[in-house]
């Protein structure tokens, strides 16, 4: 209708959606439901903080949202979306690699995941991508 006046109109697409991602079903049933906090998520060259929530599909949340617009741009291209997990975006690269070599002899790596503040969810989410 508002074309028959003239007025430009850009066409309805998805935003503010969940992405689907092939989780393993001992990831998705442990899981689902679980929050990743203080986070960041990069699609497409932008990046965002905030959270996200592990859902039996994948992932959904604020900082999945706001990547809505490069994930359809990656999906209308024909390439694989990759979107990237930072887990602790306010810890710098190399102060979290010191964290993880400094453990113990003996030590578990859920231990020295937790010490660097990295547990629950977030240590799941590890295992699950190197897993694969």
């Amino acid at each position: 209708m508002l074309e028959a006046h003239g007025v430009e109109v850009a066409e309805m697409a998805p935003s503010n959606c969940g992405v689907e991602i092939a989780w393993s079903e001992h990831f998705a049933e442990r899981f689902a439901g679980a929050p990743l906090k203080t986070i960041a998520l990069s699609c497409g060259g932008e990046r965002v903080k905030g959270e996200a929530m592990i859902a039996r599909y994948g992932l959904e949340g604020g900082a999945v949202y706001a990547l809505s617009g490069p994930v359809r741009a990656a999906l209308a291209s024909g390439e694989p979306v990759t979107m990237t997990i930072d887990l602790r975006p306010n810890v710098e690269l190399a102060a979290l690699s010191r964290k993880l070599a400094r453990g113990r002899k003996g030590e578990s790596l859920s231990n020295r995941l937790r010490k660097a503040g990295i547990s629950g969810a977030a240590a799941g989410l590890l295992r699950e991508g190197a897993a694969e």
